[in-house]
């Protein structure tokens, strides 16, 4: 059974989204949490095929490319 997404870790996905990768200690700081917490999520957003997880953060999956907001424009 998929779980929903809370809405940090949507927030997280998000940022994901549009920056193309992220970093456990800067979103760990952004969110106001422990790494392990942002750890967890990051996982889960991985399970669920929306991230490719890293060593320290996660990114976009493989395939999938980031446009900038600037050439989207």
């Amino acid at each position: 059974m998929t779980q929903a997404l809370n809405p940090r870790q949507i927030a997280i996905l998000n940022q994901i989204r549009q920056a193309g990768r992220v970093f456990v200690d800067d979103l760990s700081e952004a969110f106001a949490t422990t790494p392990q917490t942002i750890r967890r999520d990051l996982q889960i957003l991985a399970e669920s095929g929306e991230v490719m997880r890293f060593h320290g953060g996660a990114s976009l999956p493989a395939g999938v490319e980031y446009t900038g907001f600037d050439i989207r424009r």
